[in-house]
């Protein structure tokens, strides 16, 4: 029998087992699985999952060990987090709000927070207040300036102090990005980018105009220097009387070296909720309608179509991780793990996953991890090193992690033409 530290569960606390994960002929395989509402953003650091568990009452934030799926920790929080921890200083830090202003929860916290918490101890060490009500899925850090970014502005990582301020964000501003010296935002009728130590504004892109960008940060491809965005038409609002609104989406590209727009596709049979993904050459667009989406591949170089998949009965909201091969994603709509070649838009592999898959997969030592409102499961996928693996992987968002599934130079997908 295997014994672990007790220092990892704490006083009087035992490890939670995973359910046994059954042989699979198959190429890919269940590892392990656990139920639960595990469907908010994890990230992958030293080989653990920590997870963000905002629907348990009282919340929890919650440590899983990634090749064996047993949870090693855990520590109640007083806020809803639905945003991806992020590290410094041997600390994991979370961005915490209630998004449901109209229907609160007794003994949640409605003010957005930030909690640091020492890796070591296992206590919470600052609560740190955030004059920010908007719902995002990541806060990212950057090591250089030990700041990490809101659409409120920037915030240091050791004190809490806000270093410089874009005013007030609310609900339906997208995440930020960190090219270099540079902070990149989506707003709903532009594009800026601001120097990351001042804010202060470098250029701006106007965009048309859209209503939804919550959950549409953008991605850099740094193989050719583009920032891929995703815009949303329809009004976030489920009570909406929808039959009034036309859904849309558009994908711009953006070249920040020359400050322009270098293509933008526009469709008109759905709208993006979900963040796009990029590699080698492709990006990657869920298409979300109801009751059926799609998932598209464009050519990097002018948005051309390389293919459009459909999923009979997915509705299209979904993100996905890649590798060097293939395309992994939590089908929202049907409540399945599917994996896709790039190339054709294949499906070669499904599993069924539950309901309220809300999270990005993410990657790390040949496994891809996910969770549901139902499911938390790990898939083994290749081989690979134990690469930590941040919100949306470890490249600029795109849904890639270099290293954290090796593939052979000659099974690997080709670049379009």
């Amino acid at each position: 029998m295997l014994l672990l530290p007790a220092l990892l569960y704490g006083c009087g606390q035992t490890p939670s087992l995973p359910q046994p994960a059954q042989e699979s002929p198959e190429q890919f395989s269940l590892l392990w699985r656990h139920q639960g509402a595990w469907d908010e953003h994890q990230t992958i650091k030293d080989g653990k999952v920590f997870c963000p568990m905002y629907q348990e009452h009282p919340p929890h934030l919650k440590v899983v060990d990634l090749l064996t799926g047993v949870i090693e920790r855990e520590i109640i929080l007083n806020h809803r987090c639905c945003c991806a921890p992020w590290f410094a200083h041997g600390k994991v830090y979370l961005f915490a709000v209630e998004y449901d202003f109209a229907n609160p929860i007794p003994g949640i916290d409605p003010r957005p927070t930030v909690y640091v918490i020492d890796t070591n101890t296992w206590h919470i060490e600052q609560r740190w207040p955030i004059n920010m009500f908007a719902d995002v899925e990541v806060a990212p850090y950057h090591r250089d300036t030990d700041s990490f970014y809101l659409p409120s502005g920037a915030y240091d990582c050791t004190t809490g102090r806000q270093l410089w301020n874009l005013g007030t964000a609310f609900m339906k501003q997208g995440g930020a990005l960190i090219v270099e010296d540079t902070v990149y935002y989506h707003f709903p009728t532009s594009f800026e980018a601001r120097h990351i130590l001042d804010g202060r504004l470098l250029w701006s892109i106007p965009l048309d105009r859209h209503d939804n960008n919550k959950y549409n940060t953008p991605i850099y491809d740094s193989d050719h220097r583009r920032i891929y965005i995703g815009t949303d038409r329809t009004p976030w609002d489920d009570d909406i009387d929808l039959a009034r609104w036309r859904r849309r989406g558009t994908v711009y590209a953006i070249d920040p070296d020359h400050r322009s727009v270098v293509w933008k596709r526009t469709f008109e049979t759905g709208s993006i909720k979900s963040v796009l993904t990029y590699h080698r050459g492709r990006v990657f667009v869920p298409l979300f309608n109801k009751p059926q989406g799609t998932r598209i591949a464009l050519h990097w170089k002018d948005g051309s179509i390389l293919w459009d998949h459909t999923i009979p009965g997915d509705d299209g909201w979904a993100t996905s991780a890649v590798d060097d091969r293939f395309l992994y994603t939590a089908a929202h709509g049907i409540g399945r793990f599917i994996v896709q070649e790039q190339e054709t838009g294949h499906v070669v592999w499904q599993i069924e996953a539950g309901p309220g898959i809300c999270c990005s997969p993410i990657i790390s030592g040949g496994i891809v991890v996910v969770g549901t409102s139902t499911d938390f499961f790990a898939i083994r996928i290749g081989r690979g090193v134990l690469a930590d693996a941040p919100w949306r992987g470890n490249s600029f968002f795109t849904g890639y992690t270099p290293g954290a599934v090796e593939i052979p130079e000659e099974e690997k997908v080709p670049w379009p033409e």
